[in-house]
């Protein structure tokens, strides 16, 4: 996993309700993210590789963006099949404009 690709995961999981936890630093000098995900760590995390774990994501951002109905996600994906970086790029890129307003 490249950088970007960790530093969007990273941004998926607080945003899909991952905490970052520091109880422990000498075990986990950086950390490690309290979630219901499968691993604590961003780098197991497969929003960049998996459309089961983007698909939640993309249901959530509907219910916050209430044009985005379940027919334009599912329009979205099938716009980008084959291409699920593109469809991480926009989620990305969706959380962050969020973030900032």
């Amino acid at each position: 996993m490249n950088k970007k690709e960790l530093e969007g995961n990273t941004l998926i999981g607080v945003f899909m309700g991952a905490k970052l936890i520091n109880d422990a630093p000498e075990e986990y000098p950086n950390g490690y993210y309290l979630s219901d995900f499968d691993s604590w760590d961003p780098e197991d995390w497969q929003f960049s590789t998996s459309w089961d774990w983007l698909m939640e994501v993309l249901i959530k951002i509907s219910k916050i963006q209430s044009s985005m109905t379940e027919e334009t996600i599912l329009a979205v994906r099938s716009c980008v099949p084959n291409n699920i970086k593109l469809a991480f790029k926009i989620v990305v890129n969706f959380i962050n404009w969020y973030n900032e307003k």
